[in-house]
């Protein structure tokens, strides 16, 4: 022993100031177990810049006695028997900036730091941490060790943080603290605060202001559905000294600890991130449910979730390869989480690690390291092995663990590696989003660098959408921790203001490059005309730029400019000529010293190949917009200066990987891409993702709403609706009719639709007279088709009629409802010979159509793609002879209900669009037919021998994108001219062919039987 001094009550951690000239000590004062004794909190000062041989006259303890009432924040605790600030501060761990000149103290019962100068030895100020929300989706825990399944999801609780451990991390000339929230209770014979939460269930009167999560009508639910019984909240222990109201009622409950690790602003302590619930869902992820929250003294999962989970104890900031990681020791599950902190605003998991051996008993002395304590890290150029470590104290075990911490970097070779995760085109779809998030947290756990993008089109497609307007999506991509997305066309559907909401609600940032928002009210503060480094939250930008260890990426955005009139931008918003924009931006990142761009795009593949082949300086193009599947990256330029395209197809089913290696120059050494299936299984049936839980009970409770939603009376029909399965797939029905004109008016917002053809197998169920309520649409369009337009040809449209009644005895789905023509069939001639006259609807009325004219036709997604067989709609998709709108079904008929408001006539009938017949049986005299074709060979065709069917007059109609309609050139009955095969018809044939043999003109008439195809 060289020396010896005395200090203040009760030392608990004990520090060497940066400059070696001061050891500063942490005194916790704590109060003996009756509570009759309560020294004073201090911290000691020992002056040992002349050596170690010190004495009293180098020591000066530092109390809180001085402190004055503005230099306390109304927020930290200050409670029990006798309690005042000298008594009652408990100081528990101690960090020195780097200068030396001031100590950041924590005192975490109080749930406080406290600032010490230490040129004058005097505390300046104590900032209390307030507390942390847990009824937010982010904030879930896991809140019951009695539920039999682990349950994180949000609860009315509010978590003091109480950090224990703290460090510090400056970062571009701002100083953070970084804390580690353990929680700790004042629990003694003489005083405990400590309760659990069904203690003061006869005593509740939960207060909605408190809460961020829920309403005051879903707070009163709660407590009516058992919510302080065991295996909800009522295990959760809480403190006895907060949240009541005058009347002693609890009007909020407060829990211990946060069960994370945040960093604080450490000149204002501002809450700058929070690791929310994801330290649990981490454990869950590598432990399972079997030991998830275990306590270090039993391997049982689930022992710690009703107080304090899995308590993180310590924390240490450690730097390598010039990236800043925090390493979080967790107490009681044990192990080490590590964040990458480079960006202390935007914070990455990078990995978990657990020594502990699960399948020990934890008191049998060989079960690994048990009760994490205390951190220490050592860089490299201090560490024996010449590689930086990590060394943890292990309370329970008594162990010393020592890592030897890695990276990834490929110095050797100079490259750079980051992988690129997307997704694009979701529309609403979130049936697989837990999935989608597990199986980006194991991408982040694999990889050191990586992107989350998504190239727009979160809009529109269920009644996800209907009900929260993207908000549903968003939390989502915000839980999975999204870098940047492009809007895309129908981000702008509902308008502006709706769009700015969505942005504005975002845990990141947007790129746009094309887009002049600068006259648009509702983007007042929200787009910043300049790059975003990495840019804030919530704001749109033309380009950000994101660092990797001093590597800079650079991703701006592009939109279609079709958007201006395929969705409701409105008046202000204006779109600019896509390529010029990405010169320009694409210079502007090369100005700023980026050479490696990524072009995050709504456009469409073949805009985006485009872009690749005209726009240099591009290294990948991430798309959307036509929902193409590109299994692999499609490369441009490949043997001098690679650009890469990539897409992810549509609705959320895959996840794209893009990993990839720069050189020095930015230039592409290597790729390598795939799609992720995320609802992927082995040959076994099981998930190669299981649903992340958090995400699983969030959407369960979105659903709900959605499920009142389908009661919503979304219009009215004073007649029966005909969807009979018998009907509409071998006739026109008024259904089918008002779905296909639906379709051509929605269709004609956007482009200048004149036909509508519908598949009836999309249409399955009819309507009763009376309110129309959405579940019943639902039941009728259950499939969320969406509407597109094809450029088609008249032969094409011919054909695509042809396929039509080509099964109609086998009722088959693929028979078209339609809207803006009409036509005449016969059933008893040969499958693909058997449509014999096609008319267009146009201003003067019926006109046979015109095989060689192009007509823009409103379909489904489905036939468009080649459903149902229509190949030569597949054949207009894939040569790029379509527009694709992306409104569901269902969105296209409520529309349309509510424009036309009660059905009734015309719809009261059917109007003799698809007409069943003989061709003897009608004459055509007014107009000339179109030129015969020779009939489509298929194998599947009918010969004459099939059994004759009585002709019926028959109409239907179809398409998924209506354009405006004119009721007033509707038949109401076959045209004239036309004579049905009755008596009285034959009849009168009888009388007419006298009449041309009187008249001297040949008396037999030959019928010239078309054939088109």
């Amino acid at each position: 022993m060289i020396a010896h001094v005395e200090v203040g009550a009760l030392p608990d951690m004990v520090t060497f100031s940066p400059n070696g000239e001061m050891i500063l000590v942490a005194n916790e004062g704590e109060p003996n177990d009756a509570y009759t004794i309560d020294p004073e909190g201090s911290v000691t000062i020992i002056d040992v810049s002349d050596g170690p041989h010190v004495t009293e006259e180098h020591v000066m303890t530092v109390g809180f006695s001085h402190l004055k009432a503005e230099q306390i924040d109304e927020h930290v605790r200050i409670f029990g028997p006798g309690a005042d600030a000298a008594k009652d501060f408990e100081p528990e761990y101690i960090v020195v900036s780097p200068d030396s000149k001031t100590a950041y103290v924590a005192l975490q019962e109080n749930n406080a730091i406290a600032t010490l100068n230490l040129e004058t030895k005097q505390f300046d100020y104590v900032h209390g941490l307030g507390f942390k929300d847990h009824s937010l989706l982010g904030n879930a825990l896991d809140a019951s060790d009695r539920d039999g399944e682990v349950a994180i999801k949000p609860w009315p609780v509010l978590g003091m943080y109480q950090p224990d451990g703290i460090d510090l991390l400056e970062r571009n000339g701002t100083r953070y603290i970084v804390t580690a929230n353990e929680g700790d209770a004042r629990d003694y014979d003489g005083f405990s605060e400590e309760l659990r939460a069904k203690d003061v269930r006869h005593q509740i009167a939960l207060n909605a202001d408190h809460y961020q999560g829920f309403s005051q009508a879903e707070l009163d639910e709660m407590v009516e559905n058992g919510l302080f019984n065991d295996e909800q909240l009522g295990r959760l222990r809480i403190t006895s000294e907060m949240g009541k109201n005058e009347q002693g009622e609890y009007e909020a409950l407060y829990s211990f600890g946060a069960r994370s690790f945040s960093i604080w602003d450490a000149s204002t302590m501002e809450l700058v991130f929070d690791s929310g619930s994801e330290f649990e869902r981490v454990i869950l992820h590598y432990l399972g449910e079997r030991h998830f929250n275990a306590n270090h003294t039993e391997n049982t999962g689930e022992t710690r979730s009703d107080d304090k989970g899995p308590e993180p104890e310590d924390v240490k900031v450690g730097v390598i390869n010039e990236q800043y990681y925090a390493f979080i020791g967790l107490e009681r599950v044990g192990g080490i989480i590590v964040y990458n902190v480079t960006d202390p605003h935007d914070p990455k998991l990078v990995t978990y690690y657990n020594s502990r051996d699960f399948t020990k008993d934890p008191a049998s002395g060989q079960a690994g390291d048990l009760g994490t304590e205390g951190l220490m890290f050592i860089e490299e150029a201090d560490s024996p092995t010449g590689k930086p470590l990590l060394l943890a104290a292990n309370e329970v075990s008594g162990t010393m663990s020592i890592y030897e911490v890695s990276t990834t970097n490929d110095e050797e070779h100079n490259l750079f590696e980051l992988t690129i995760m997307h997704t694009n085109d979701t529309h609403a779809h979130l049936d697989q989003v837990p999935r989608r998030i597990t199986a980006i947290r194991s991408i982040r756990e694999e990889v050191q660098h990586s992107l989350l993008l998504d190239a727009g089109d979160v809009f529109s497609g269920t009644l996800f959408f209907n009900q929260y307007l993207g908000q549903a999506d968003l939390e989502f991509m915000n839980m999975a921790s999204y870098d940047a997305m492009v809007p895309g066309n129908h981000e702008f559907d509902k308008g502006p203001r709706v769009l700015a909401d969505f942005i504005k609600n975002a845990s990141f940032p947007f790129v746009s490059a094309n887009i002049d928002y600068s006259r648009e009210p509702a983007f007042n503060d929200l787009f910043i005309d300049q790059i975003g480094s990495p840019g804030e939250d919530g704001r749109v930008y033309p380009a950000i730029v994101k660092e990797f260890n001093g590597e800079r990426v650079g991703i701006f955005g592009l939109t279609t400019e079709d958007t201006a009139f395929i969705a409701n931008p409105g008046a202000h918003i204006k779109f600019e000529d896509y390529l010029k924009k990405a010169k320009e931006t694409v210079q502007r990142l090369q100005d700023e010293g980026v050479n490696k761009i990524i072009a995050l795009t709504h456009l469409g593949y073949r805009y985006d190949e485009i872009l690749a082949k005209q726009v240099e300086g591009i290294d990948i193009v991430v798309g959307g917009h036509s929902h193409t599947l590109l299994e692999e990256p499609v490369v441009f330029h490949e043997y001098t200066e690679p650009t890469l395209v990539v897409q992810a197809k549509e609705y959320g089913e895959f996840l794209g990987r893009l990993d990839v290696e720069f050189d020095d120059e930015g230039v592409l050494q290597s790729w390598h891409g795939q799609l992720i299936k995320v609802d992927e299984q082995n040959a076994e049936g099981q998930f190669t993702f299981e649903e992340d839980s958090i995400a699983r009970e969030r959407l369960a409770e979105l659903q709900q709403p959605i499920e009142e939603l389908k009661q919503q009376v979304v219009g009215q029909t004073a007649v029966f609706l005909d969807g009979e399965r018998e009907h509409i797939r071998t006739q026109e029905t008024n259904l089918g009719n008002l779905i296909a004109d639906g379709m051509l008016v929605k269709a004609q917002d956007s482009v200048d639709a004149q036909i509508a053809l519908q598949n009836s197998g999309g249409i399955r169920a009819s309507i009763a007279e009376g309110a129309i309520t959405l579940g019943d649409v639902l039941t009728v369009l259950p499939y969320a088709n969406t509407l597109v337009t094809l450029e088609l040809t008249g032969e094409e449209i011919m054909e695509a009629l042809e396929l039509s009644v080509s099964s109609i005895e086998d009722g088959h789905g693929r028979f078209l409802q339609v809207a803006g023509l009409r036509f005449y069939f016969d059933r008893n001639e040969p499958a693909f010979a058997r449509v014999f006259r096609v008319e267009v609807e146009t201003e003067k009325g019926y006109e046979p159509i015109k095989l060689d004219h192009t007509y823009t036709v409103a379909t489904n997604a489905f036939a468009a793609d080649g459903g149902d067989g229509y190949t030569m709609f597949k054949q207009a998709q894939d040569e790029g002879r379509i527009t694709e709108l992306f409104i569901p079904d269902y969105d296209v008929f409520t529309d349309y209900l509510d424009q036309i408001g009660t059905v009734q006539a015309p719809y009261d009938t059917v109007e003799g669009r698809i007409v069943e017949g003989a061709e003897a049986d009608f004459d055509f005299d007014k107009d000339p037919l179109p030129e015969t074709k020779d009939p489509i060979e298929d194998s599947d065709s009918k010969s004459k021998d099939d059994p004759k069917k009585e002709g019926i007059p028959v109409a239907g109609d179809g398409g998924e994108d209506p354009s405006e309609y004119s009721e007033d050139n509707q038949l109401d009955t076959v045209k004239e001219g036309s004579l049905p095969n009755t008596a009285t018809n034959m009849y009168s044939w009888f009388i007419l062919g006298l009449m041309f043999v009187m008249m001297g003109v040949c008396g037999l008439m030959v019928y010239r039987r078309v054939r088109i195809s």
